[in-house]
């Protein structure tokens, strides 16, 4: 699975977590695994469609993994299966933001032409899903990860080992830290540096690395996101959202976090010395994506007990593909 995958996936994922995926016309729980009820069942029944619905599935997930796989297979082969529809999508659908450690991924579905027509080559894909196709605007930026990107910004090269051992400097860092860090099997020795203003200067080489890397579209002010992985982890490591509830954000935040964080970097020391960093980076890369400052994003790890990552997407898509490879009963 690429990350553009991942991305559409995750795209699925929160928009049938937070409600907008309508329910099928029956219930799993009501009608059993595959069809009625095995105590209900008459002669026919094993072609009966299944439904699934929102709460089935919630507890479905709680199964693991290898057992999810064989009862979709089990399920599926056999019988034709009923997903729901996704409600006409327009304005209720949400936006999905990803922030691993190599990539970076962004997935909404555009309701504005314009958008569709500016978009560069590879940044739209073909969603096709209960009987529909959707065209959403999805793409994974290689190398934007937030792993990625701390090498990047020290001046490292992804996959070398610094030339002769070279110590990476930065005015991202601590002033006075001096230490090791090891990323994609590699250890580089990296320090801080003294300068005048620590933020300006490393919001400056910030904006080197992201220079011309990322597409800006301006639909995204108009569309509700969500943001996981390092995105949630930075915003709670600093206290703008509850550590396990999660929360809500406007982009800015993240700009005055950094701010704070960088400035007092010799009297506050963070227990990470790449928070400054970080930071800046996260806040320089939304705003780059086109999020205006005032943009209020919703960081959250669970909905209804249920992980906002991709997997629940990628299951339905999986199902889906099934339905539709299989031939009409004879």
């Amino acid at each position: 699975m690429n990350g553009t995958d991942e991305g559409v996936s995750a795209w699925i994922t929160i928009n049938f977590l937070t409600g907008k995926w309508r329910d099928a016309k029956g219930s799993m729980l009501r009608r059993g695994v595959c069809g009625k009820q095995s105590g209900d069942r008459t002669k026919g029944d094993l072609a009966a469609p299944v439904s699934i619905s929102r709460a089935w599935l919630l507890t479905f997930l709680e199964l693991p993994t290898v057992l999810i796989c064989f009862l979709i297979r089990q399920c599926c082969v056999f019988t034709r299966c009923d997903l729901g529809s996704l409600k006409t999508p327009g304005r209720s659908s949400v936006g999905m933001l990803d922030l691993g450690g190599g990539s970076t991924q962004i997935t909404f579905l555009p309701r504005v032409e314009g958008t569709l027509q500016a978009s560069p080559p590879g940044h739209l894909t073909a969603l096709q899903m209960f009987n529909r196709t959707y065209k959403l605007y999805s793409y994974s930026y290689l190398g934007l990860g937030l792993m990625s990107a701390r090498l990047a910004i020290l001046g490292g090269v992804e996959g070398k080992p610094a030339k002769d051992g070279k110590e990476l400097l930065s005015p991202c860092l601590p002033p006075e830290f001096k230490g090791e860090w090891e990323h994609a099997e590699i250890t580089y020795r990296i320090s801080g540096q003294k300068a005048a203003s620590l933020y300006d200067l490393c919001a400056h080489r910030v904006s080197e690395i992201l220079r011309n890397k990322v597409h800006r579209t301006q639909e995204v002010d108009h569309v509700d996101f969500y943001a996981f992985s390092y995105y949630y982890d930075l915003a709670a490591s600093v206290g703008l959202i509850d550590a396990e509830k999660g929360g809500s954000l406007v982009v800015g935040d993240f700009e005055i976090a950094a701010k704070y964080v960088c400035r007092t970097l010799e009297t506050r020391p963070q227990a990470s010395p790449f928070t400054c960093m970080d930071l800046i980076y996260i806040s320089s890369l939304l705003q780059e994506l086109g999020f205006p400052r005032d943009k209020v994003l919703k960081l959250t790890r669970k909905i209804d007990n249920v992980e906002t990552s991709w997997a629940l997407g990628a299951i339905f898509h999986y199902i889906d593909s099934l339905n539709r490879q299989k031939s009409p009963p004879s």
